[in-house]
């Protein structure tokens, strides 16, 4: 029991202080999803229009340099 008291008393960070501080793991996965939109109108692109990497393209683009612009 005295063990704990010294810890206790001790001013030390706790050890998962710098966890949540590693970045959003949400953030990594909207960018994933985004990437994966950005392939799939690349894909529709060379198989069926040329327009689709616009239409479904181009706001996912706008979204990826905002998330890298803004990060």
């Amino acid at each position: 029991m005295n063990l704990v008291k010294k810890q206790l008393l001790q001013d030390s960070p706790s050890p998962h202080v710098g966890v949540q501080n590693e970045g959003s793991p949400r953030l990594e996965i909207v960018t994933l999803c985004v990437w994966s939109v950005i392939g799939i109108a690349g894909y529709g692109a060379v198989t069926a229009n040329k327009k689709i990497i616009l239409i479904q393209g181009g706001p996912a683009i706008l979204a990826i340099l905002s998330i890298l612009l803004f990060k």
